[in-house]
């Protein structure tokens, strides 16, 4: 089978079939090489942009989509999206950053793993089981940082229903929900 590059991939019938989307070519070819030496796994299509995620999803329908948050386009919006169309497409975040604030937008927006670029193939290969099994799957050595954001962004949640704000402090629980800092929150609202 090709793909829109012109690459030839082995086509197992009943093989896990997977796409990458990742805006650099060689570590794209890199682990699509890497991944299609598991004869139990078989890369369909490489593509470069977070538009063409939909493209894949309708033209290969793969079991697992690897996504990079760093690439043209909006990345979290096509989560959002491939989630809203209601397939059996799972997409995992293979990406190079640690932040925490990313795990958990990529997660809400509908990614079933969040997979760190310095992790080791084994790795990789377990949160596609994992994933796969209906799981989802944080890189160990990040999960802690990202399951403790996710605490404390829900006890922020949590404190702010019980407690009677006032306006001005009700706009800083919400730039502190969207992320923001406090050199952020200070300036947006000029204090």
């Amino acid at each position: 089978m090709s793909n829109a590059d012109g690459k030839e991939y082995k086509n197992t019938m009943s093989a896990t079939t997977l796409a990458i989307v990742d805006d650099h070519p060689l570590l794209a070819e890199g682990l699509a090489a890497v991944l299609n030496r598991h004869a139990e796994l078989d890369v369909v299509a490489i593509r470069h942009k977070a538009t063409d995620v939909i493209d894949i999803v309708e033209q290969y329908a793969p079991d697992i989509i690897l996504l990079d948050l760093n690439l043209p386009g909006d990345a979290f919006a096509a989560l959002e999206d491939v989630r809203a169309l209601s397939v059996a497409t799972k997409l995992i975040v293979f990406t190079a950053s640690t932040s925490t604030d990313h795990a958990v937008s990529a997660l809400k927006a509908g990614a079933a793993g969040f997979v760190l670029k310095g992790s080791q193939a084994s790795e990789l290969i377990d949160a596609i089981g994992c994933v796969l099994r209906g799981d989802i799957f944080i890189t160990p050595s990040f999960a802690a940082k990202v399951i403790g954001a996710l605490q404390a962004k829900e006890a922020v949640r949590r404190a702010a229903d019980q407690a009677k704000l006032s306006v001005r402090e009700e706009q800083i629980v919400r730039l502190l929900l969207s992320g923001k800092q406090n050199r952020e929150i200070a300036a947006s609202l000029k204090l």
